[in-house]
């Protein structure tokens, strides 16, 4: 009598169920790859949108400058009242910052213009989702002789949460503001400014209507130091203790 050679429908359903399963793992395995690369290419395209900002907000600051004001007026002749300013103040949750700087590049060698310029960064609701917010950044070509007046502002950077600055006065860190044109920092610049820029991960706007403070953010910070700030005495507090000589 010969045995029936080959594999019993039992086994045959084993055999598929056991393949079944493993082509489930494997579609898992390669979904979860495929999410993790497009999560990081998301995060990467984040962070490099953050490190351009920081970038270019690094090289406003480093480069600030501001006059004395014995030197004010050798530099100002007839009616002009150009000077130099550095100011920071708190904007809602968020930092406008607006400084001289030496950054611009003019077009050409002859045009009216200078590398001195008066920069602007202002975080303001978007345009296309009221409940999101830009970065916003605008320079002049030349010194302006009001330094109140509004410039025009371009789009720097989208969907930016929040624009965090700190200024160290010479004994502590100060996030509260800062302004040249007020006796408390007359024709003194900050030694050293710490950025946090804080910029919505993936597509925010997918969300728009929602609650997005809820939403993932991606953070990046930095300390920049002011060259220009050195020629000063570091801003301090008076002392609280009377002296007696």
């Amino acid at each position: 009598m010969h045995r029936q050679q080959g594999f019993t429908i039992l086994e045959m359903v084993m055999t598929l169920v056991v393949l079944m399963v493993l082509c489930v793992f494997a579609t898992q395995a390669i979904k979860g790859g495929l999410d993790m690369r497009d999560a990081l290419s998301q995060q990467s395209r984040v962070t490099q949108r953050l490190a351009i900002v920081m970038q270019r907000m690094a090289q406003d600051l480093e480069h600030a400058f501001i006059y004395n004001t014995k030197e004010v007026s050798k530099l100002n002749t007839g009616l002009r009242t150009t000077k130099a300013v550095f100011r920071i103040r708190l904007e809602g949750k968020s930092h406008e910052l607006a400084l001289t700087t030496l950054t611009h590049r003019p077009v050409s060698a002859n045009s009216h213009e200078s590398d001195q310029t008066y920069a602007v960064y202002r975080l303001q609701q978007s345009k296309e989702f009221p409940d999101l917010t830009d970065l916003y950044r605008g320079e002049t070509k030349v010194l302006p002789e009001n330094f109140r007046e509004e410039i025009g502002m371009k789009l720097f950077a989208k969907n930016i949460k929040s624009l965090n600055l700190q200024m160290w006065t010479g004994e502590r860190w100060d996030k509260d503001r800062w302004d040249t044109e007020s006796s408390d920092w007359r024709n003194r610049l900050p030694q050293m400014v710490s950025i946090e820029i804080e910029g919505w991960d993936g597509n925010p706007e997918q969300h728009s209507g929602e609650n997005v403070a809820d939403l993932p953010t991606s953070r990046l910070n930095t300390v920049v130091f002011l060259e220009s700030a050195f020629n000063f005495k570091e801003l301090k507090d008076p002392p609280k203790t009377p002296k007696y000589y």
